[in-house]
């Protein structure tokens, strides 16, 4: 498994990414709704000879912590699960056909997609469950849907696996996956055409809009996504152009910032000379607790790390992180300047 430009690429190997299961994903129950989404690049076929690939599920995989502290991942299947996400391979002759699978564990409901998409080429997938209608959608339209009404729960305390259908399993999925989401709530067509929206961003909190990393000391702005959405966002001003041969190309013609505020901290030589630091401290009785003798050294320098900002009621608005610690010294006065911008 390895990055490449911001998605994971999974080879089929023993590789998968394992989400702990905690209180949020509560929420996967019969009467719950919820929805996965993701963009999906499925190539010809698969490897290993199985007529199936999991991308994600929560029905096997459970990792727990040791007494000695070492950690234990276990596969063992459970009854009731609340979903199996994965593609059809060409030992079933039905390749490239995508497949949304859940149970209460007594009924178990499959519905797969007519169409194949193991064309080698980046599709946004949502998987979406109202109630008791699941859905299958692939590019904003709607594949495949069922009405399935359980008698028992569905929901589980596995661990969700992405990527392979057991913990360390040698019969992993191959392909790349991007932009992976979790949704507590139903997807509506809407929201579901924004995701798969590739040619704009539209602002929707469900789009992502990182499309790389900015480098502010160096001045560099380092694209590493370069899908037609986030080209045709960075082409908008007809100040970048793009060229497979040699990258992005960008020209400034100004800057200008918005709202900088600049608070100065003074700090008196005989301030904050003491430590919060609790190892500073030794407890002599139940009842009290005295300075360590180090901290009387005049070789003691305390430091500061962080630095709160207040208003007049007292009311902490922000705080700031020093680049590195400050010394304190009782000979000196220190004048601290903060920089920070409003949006």
């Amino acid at each position: 498994m390895s990055l490449f430009n911001n998605s994971y690429i999974f080879t089929g190997q023993s590789q998968s990414i394992l989400v702990r299961h905690n209180s949020n994903f509560d929420t996967f129950n019969k009467n719950d709704n919820w929805a996965i989404s993701f963009w999906g690049n499925l190539p010809p076929s698969q490897s290993g000879v199985e007529t199936e690939k999991l991308i994600v599920s929560k029905y096997i995989a459970e990792r727990y912590i040791n007494e000695n502290g070492t950690i234990t991942t276990q596969n063992s299947e459970v009854g009731s699960y609340p979903f199996k996400v994965g593609v059809l391979t060409q030992y079933g002759n039905v390749n490239g056909k995508v497949f949304f699978e859940t149970s209460d564990g007594n009924n178990t409901t499959r519905i797969t997609s007519s169409n194949s998409y193991n064309d080698g080429t980046f599709r946004n997938f949502a998987f979406n469950k109202t109630g008791s209608l699941y859905e299958i959608w692939v590019d904003g339209s709607r594949v495949a849907s069922q009405s399935v009404s359980y008698r028992f729960n569905i929901n589980n305390q596995k661990d969700i696996l992405i990527g392979n259908d057991t913990y360390g399993g040698t019969s992993a999925f191959s392909g790349s996956i991007d932009e992976f989401q979790i949704h507590r709530t139903t997807l509506t067509p809407s929201e579901i055409g924004s995701l798969a929206d590739d040619n704009s961003t539209s602002g929707s909190y469900l789009q992502k809009n990182d499309v790389g990393y900015v480098f502010y000391k160096q001045g560099m702005v380092v694209v590493t996504d370069p899908r037609t959405r986030y080209q045709n966002t960075l082409l908008g001003d007809g100040n970048i152009t793009y060229t497979t041969s040699s990258g992005y190309q960008v020209d400034y013609r100004s800057t200008k910032i918005v709202e900088e505020v600049v608070a100065l901290c003074e700090i008196g030589k005989e301030e904050f000379l003491v430590t919060s630091n609790p190892s500073a401290r030794f407890i002599p009785s139940e009842n009290e607790s005295e300075l360590a003798g180090f901290t009387t050294s005049s070789l003691f320098f305390p430091y500061i790390t962080t630095i709160g900002l207040y208003n007049d009621s007292g009311d902490l608005l922000a705080t700031a992180k020093l680049g590195s610690p400050l010394k304190r010294r009782s000979d000196v006065d220190v004048t601290v300047q903060i920089k920070f911008d409003i949006d």
